[in-house]
């Protein structure tokens, strides 16, 4: 018999928590319990007037509604499908302010145990606008 020096996504004391595949960047990096940081994102993305869709326990699509009034300082109102009234916009220079689609995930990093990354990922919308947003989040 085989093995593989790649631990199965099994491998995890938390079901449903995939291996991280790819680049890590070291600010998303946790050793928290992932419960605990998924209900800290949840509540950090409401914060930010973000349109969530839970696809699994540690996987969220996030959506940030285009921006409707030009004039708008660092919040504004979001768009009537929104349902948090306060959206969080940046500056017109480095924000501008376009429907941002993206994926929070929490993987585990493979061979560190209880060691977890937080992936964040553009699905579609302005490269500027999803920065903004990466960024904010971090934070």
């Amino acid at each position: 018999m085989l093995s593989t020096a790649f631990p199965s996504a099994s491998s995890s004391q938390y079901f449903g928590i995939n291996v991280h595949q790819g680049a890590v960047d070291p600010s998303t990096v946790t050793s928290a319990p992932p419960t605990e940081v998924m209900k800290h994102v949840l509540g950090v993305l409401q914060g930010m007037g973000v349109v969530i869709t839970e696809e699994s326990k540690f996987r969220l699509r996030c959506v940030r509604p285009l921006r409707r009034d030009s004039d708008a300082s660092d919040r504004t109102t979001a768009s009537e499908g929104s349902t948090n009234s306060d959206t969080i916009y940046g500056d017109q220079s480095e924000d501008s302010g376009g429907e941002v689609r993206f994926s929070v995930e929490l993987t585990e990093i493979s061979g560190l145990k209880s060691t977890y990354s937080l992936d964040i990922r553009r699905l579609k919308g302005p490269l500027r606008s999803y920065k903004y947003m990466y960024d904010s989040l971090r934070e």
